[in-house]
């Protein structure tokens, strides 16, 4: 079985991931949260689509039980994929952090992050390499175009956000733009921070997680313990 680690995580979770992936007003957002295929991405987005419809069409002739979309995704193999597209669609909703308060770890380094580098000015001292900080700052930047609201959708995203309850002029936010945002920004400091444990020193990494722990604490960010290093090398972090 491809991924048993999906089952893990409740079908809502893959529902609205793949609800997302077959909009087209998301289509560039693609390389912004780690989708990389092999499949061609219209052709990616049509599979999703034509399994959104079978999942459908199979609910509305027999409405109890309600399909289990992991099951179709990765034990039925219902979109047709390779074994090494459903492996990284695995990774990707594994990775797909759509709230805060589901990684508050991650979270809060997000939000020490944007302070970097004045924020962080030790730690810059301490890169040796200019092409360790670039790829670094590289990983932290926003991208040039952020996902926006189109005047008008196509009939299939109006399809998608009727279904999932997704309102565009909604005062409380509007989850193919907002969630997309929040997944992107956790999604590069996950990035940012494999980087650092990659090419930074010990010293350097060790200090980023110190001035980190300050920003956070300044903050007032809520958390369940101490800023953890994540895929820093920094062996006795309590000890900082």
């Amino acid at each position: 079985m491809t991924c048993p680690e999906a089952f893990d995580l409740p079908p809502a979770h893959w529902g609205q991931l793949l609800a997302f992936l077959s909009m087209d007003m998301t289509a560039d957002t693609w390389p912004r949260i780690g989708v990389g295929f092999s499949l061609p991405p219209a052709q990616a987005r049509q599979d999703i689509r034509q399994m959104i419809l079978e999942l459908r069409e199979a609910y509305a002739r027999q409405p109890e039980p309600m399909p289990d979309i992991r099951e179709w995704v990765f034990r039925k193999g219902m979109l047709g994929w390779p074994e090494e597209d459903l492996q990284r669609l695995c990774h990707l909703g594994l990775n797909f952090i759509a709230d805060h308060a589901d990684a508050p770890q991650l979270s809060a380094w997000q939000i020490a992050l944007t302070r970097f580098p004045h924020g962080f000015p030790a730690t810059v001292s301490m890169i040796d390499a200019d092409e360790a900080r670039a790829g670094f700052e590289a990983w932290l930047s926003p991208p040039q175009e952020t996902v926006t609201v189109p005047e008008k959708l196509t009939p299939w995203d109006l399809q998608m956000c009727a279904r999932h309850g997704w309102n565009p002029e909604s005062a409380e936010g509007f989850p193919p733009v907002d969630t997309l945002d929040i997944v992107a920004s956790l999604w590069r400091a996950r990035l940012a921070l494999i980087h650092a444990g990659e090419h930074f020193p010990q010293p350097a990494q060790a200090m980023l997680l110190k001035e980190a722990s300050a920003i956070v604490e300044d903050y007032g960010v809520w958390m369940p313990g101490p800023l953890e290093p994540l895929w820093l090398k920094v062996p006795h972090a309590e000890d900082i």
